[in-house]
């Protein structure tokens, strides 16, 4: 995860070398006005000096309980406009910050952070767009809540301009990029002015002093999965900038790991630590798929229910996706996953239809399907909110990229919709959907995490079952005589259940062992974990288990 901010010490020196720094113009609003779906609030702040602008700063106090509905723009009296805020903050309460073209990149984790915080826009625009213009008549600030439900109210903004004669000191770098490695970190930015030289530090400590012109460096000797703050300051004639910062995370080797991404903000539910106390197996928690190297064994992400949700960004659904084409097992839990939040690339591949109804706050007992056949309980949600709990349906025939072969295994007990959906993919990974919180499941949580990984990571079997089909009698060796001498029959799903005797090879003698198995007294019955018994293989041998149904 790579998330920009301005530095500690950056502040002190921004109140050291701008001490001096008077805009020579400022406005500020009049009485509060309401912030209504719909109807744009508009306010003016008229400016009598006629100044050739270089910089702008505008700082806006707005209380609103769902900042995501809101865009934000300024325009100038030359009918110039830059979007400050463009939809940005989810369900976050209010927009309490100032923009410039000197604070931090965009944030919009930080867009309540108070009017000291300040943080350039998010666009389309930048305030250096008005550079060159007159500051002399109304400049206008609009707002327009886009969805309904959720009102506001615009507090108060401020208008602070700028000209050359401002005392503004040496030009800070902009554009700063950080790149995370897992032991190291590329940093790119652009030079705002002629520097003497560069200073780079990393958590406070100076790591590198570069000449004034470089844009670029490497930060060597960092550790895999440790998050760092690196900071970048030029200085000019014996005067420094204010740093830009950024945060940087650094990735590790999950090759054969089981993670547990934790988006979910949990004021209630932990669903991160009930399902890791439930899982059959030990996890790596990542914030993030940013961190994420190499290919793990399973994924379960924890996205949480509204309003501390985490939502899929479409580089999520990318990494997603690649993953279980890659053949890996994932589990998404997230209540606005599919009804609510926008689609991205992890929707081709999820086996949940496209157009399904979004959220509801009637669920209270669920009723278990499929291979959670058994798995009734009650279900408690984060009581704060409507849970926006939505219903699932299984995805069309062809809909999918990975095959038609999706089941409900969780539903409501009494009205007629689904929670979670198991997809049984014809290749890569296998994909649970659940529009509720693992933790929010009042029923036996190790029995139901123990269902899920062994549905996930197709971990069992039973031996002799050459078709899949759940049981072991005659249809079985003619099965493995047909893939055997038949042209165009159809191979094995899970050649270890196919390999009756356990020899680790698949031929006639698997099928003359299971029909001994079957009809002759005193056999010998298939080898562990037999013919009756779901379990893992204990023979370690070059076969696999692709696809196994039988056992669900």
């Amino acid at each position: 995860m790579l998330k920009l901010k301005q530095c500690a010490f950056g502040a002190l020196l921004a109140g050291m070398l701008f001490g001096n720094l008077h805009a020579q113009a400022v406005g500020s609003s009049g009485p509060e006005l309401p912030i209504v779906d719909g109807t744009p609030t508009v306010d003016s702040i008229t400016i009598v000096d006629s100044l050739s602008i270089v910089d702008v700063k505008v700082a806006v106090d707005i209380s609103h309980t769902f900042r995501g509905d809101l865009q934000i723009d300024v325009r100038s009296p030359s009918m110039t406009t830059v979007r400050m805020s463009n939809n940005h903050g989810g369900g976050g309460d209010d927009v309490i910050v100032t923009f410039s073209s000197t604070g931090v990149p965009f944030d919009q984790a930080q867009l309540a952070a108070g009017l000291a915080f300040e943080m350039q826009p998010s666009g389309p625009g930048s305030m250096l767009d008005f550079a060159g213009q007159s500051s002399l008549g109304d400049w206008v600030l609009e707002i327009n809540d886009t969805a309904g439900v959720d009102d506001g109210t615009l507090h108060s903004w401020q208008l602070e301009l700028y000209d050359a004669t401002s005392g503004i000191v040496t030009t800070p770098i902009s554009g700063l990029s950080c790149s995370p490695q897992q032991t190291q970190a590329t940093l790119t930015w652009n030079s705002g002015a002629t520097y003497d030289l560069i200073e780079i530090t990393v958590d406070g400590v100076v790591v590198q002093t570069l000449p004034g012109g470089e844009t670029s460096a490497v930060v060597t000797g960092l550790n895999e999965w440790s998050s760092y703050e690196i900071c970048v300051a030029a200085s000019n004639v014996g005067e420094v900038a204010l740093p830009i910062c950024c945060t940087v995370d650094t990735p590790g080797d999950a090759s054969g790991d089981h993670l547990v991404i934790a988006g979910e903000v949990r004021p209630g539910i932990d669903s991160v630590t009930a399902l890791r106390n439930a899982l059959p197996v030990a996890t790596v928690v990542l914030p993030n798929f940013d961190q994420l190297v190499g290919t793990p064994a399973s994924v379960w992400c924890c996205l949480g229910t509204f309003p501390s949700n985490w939502v899929l960004s479409p580089a999520d659904g990318q990494s997603l996706k690649a993953l279980i084409l890659a053949g890996v097992p994932v589990y998404v839990s997230g209540a606005d996953v599919w009804g609510f939040d926008d689609p991205t690339a992890f929707n081709t591949v999820d086996g949940v239809h496209a157009d399904i109804e979004d959220g509801i706050d009637s669920h209270f007992a669920m009723i278990g399907e499929d291979f959670l056949v058994g798995f009734d309980a009650a279900y408690t949600d984060e009581s704060i909110v409507s849970d926006f709990i939505d219903e699932l349906v299984i995805a069309e025939s062809g809909e999918d990229e990975l095959g038609d072969d999706s089941r409900v295994i969780l539903r409501d007990d009494t009205d007629p919709f689904n929670t979670a959906i198991a997809y049984y993919t014809n290749s890569g990974g296998r994909v649970v959907c659940c529009s509720t919180e693992f933790g929010g499941y009042d029923g036996d949580q190790t029995a139901l995490a123990e269902a899920l990984f062994s549905f996930l990571t197709q971990s069992t079997f039973r031996r002799g079952d050459a078709n899949a089909d759940g049981s072991f009698d005659i249809s079985d060796p003619v099965f493995t005589l047909a893939s055997l001498f038949t042209i165009g029959a159809p191979a094995a799903s899970c050649s270890d259940a196919a390999d009756s005797n356990d020899d680790a090879l698949l031929n006639i003698a698997d099928a003359v062992y299971s029909l001994a198995a079957l009809f002759t007294s005193g056999a010998p019955v298939p080898p562990l974990p037999g013919a009756t018994n779901c379990s893992a293989d204990p023979t370690e041998d070059a076969l696999d288990c692709a696809l196994y149904d039988g056992c669900f």
